[in-house]
């Protein structure tokens, strides 16, 4: 139950079955919210107490999007010691990834993180570092330094994961090379 402002297709990962629209025209909010609310816990038929409706609005700043098989992803969140959070969670990631290699773009040339580290002391102080965070998403951090702002991170900006297959980058590479 709530209001439809984009807040449902953020905390959901699919799309609803059905959708119901219910009038609060003359009507205090937080009242009707509470008589929808009550109505469903006695397990009144949703289309007596809303009408049914086709679509409603779609938020997708934070969705990642898959481009050519590599993820597009966003910032979602700044921490406190400045670690950024990205809206990749480690499913979306491993699927995609399906065992390939990786590297996760960052704005700064030549920054790139090639693994997924346990903890950020798993790398060397002063070293960017990608982990997966409690909730599951991915997560980049400097050891002992303040990755948005060393970055120049934050945000909404966008991180790109490239997944590529060793063999193919390794011949590519060669094939480079000896031109």
């Amino acid at each position: 139950i709530g209001f439809d402002c984009g807040l449902f297709s953020l905390v959901f990962d699919h799309v609803p079955d059905q959708v119901f629209t219910i009038d609060t025209t003359n009507r205090n909010t937080s009242a009707v919210l509470v008589d929808v609310a009550k109505a469903i816990a006695f397990k009144t038929p949703l289309n007596e107490i809303g009408r049914q409706i086709d679509s409603y609005f779609v938020r997708t700043l934070f969705a990642p999007t898959i481009d050519q098989g590599n993820i597009v992803s966003k910032v979602i969140y700044v921490d406190d010691y400045s670690n950024i959070v990205t809206n990749v969670e480690v499913e979306l990631f491993e699927r995609v990834r399906n065992g390939r290699s990786f590297s996760i773009q960052l704005r700064q040339a030549g920054d790139a993180i090639k693994r997924l580290s346990r903890s950020y002391d798993e790398v060397q102080q002063g070293e960017v570092a990608a982990i997966i965070n409690e909730p599951g998403y991915i997560e980049i951090g400097i050891n002992g330094g303040k990755a948005s702002q060393l970055l120049n991170l934050k945000y909404g900006d966008n991180i790109r994961i490239e997944f590529y297959d060793n063999t193919n980058r390794t011949a590519d590479h060669k094939a480079h090379a000896i031109s």
